[in-house]
């Protein structure tokens, strides 16, 4: 269960490191220059751990995330980060949806302050 804990903290760690997806995540985890073509890197285990210390990150279990990020334990590859891309999206769908949730519940105050009839009769409604 703690691998799992770890693994959940990682992708929500990662996501918000790297919101720019994939390319931002090899160039700067891999170090490698601007010309360089990204998903050529191939970030060793020691690039993974210094970065990921570096940034901040507490979890631990460097070890065992990099060898389940890693399809061959060796490197990590612009392919094995694949779903780091498709977190991002669910990451930016969860915000818009929260967004779009506050600004309705803001309309709906809004409109409960704009006719206070309507809001006893809904109130009187709620009681029954």
């Amino acid at each position: 269960h703690k691998l799992l804990h770890t693994l959940y903290h990682f992708q929500e760690f990662t996501v918000a490191k790297y919101k720019r997806g994939v390319e931002e995540f090899m160039r700067s985890v891999g170090e490698c220059d601007a010309w360089d073509p990204y998903d050529e890197v191939k970030i060793t285990f020691e690039q993974f751990q210094g970065a990921y210390q570096t940034h901040g990150w507490h979890y631990g279990q460097e070890e065992q995330l990099f060898d389940a990020i890693s399809s061959n334990q060796e490197f990590i590859t612009a392919e094995d980060m694949k779903w780091l891309g498709v977190e991002i999206r669910r990451s930016l769908r969860k915000e818009k949806a929260r967004q779009m949730a506050f600004q309705e519940q803001r309309l709906k105050e809004r409109r409960s302050i704009i006719d206070p009839q309507k809001s006893l009769e809904e109130l009187k409604q709620s009681l029954k």
